[in-house]
């Protein structure tokens, strides 16, 4: 469940984001990628 719950809330936090960078609309192709704000929101790296 927390998992789930984790994964919505990124997935929020994504969406807000391209809504904030096109000036409150509603894009139709995302500005932000996943890609770039994966590399936002995990800077760290891995393995």
């Amino acid at each position: 469940m927390f998992y789930f719950l984790f994964a919505v809330a990124l997935y929020n936090l994504w969406v807000l984001a391209n809504v904030l960078v096109t000036d409150g609309t509603i894009p139709g192709k995302p500005p932000i990628s996943t890609k770039i704000f994966q590399e936002f929101v995990l800077p760290t790296d891995y393995g």
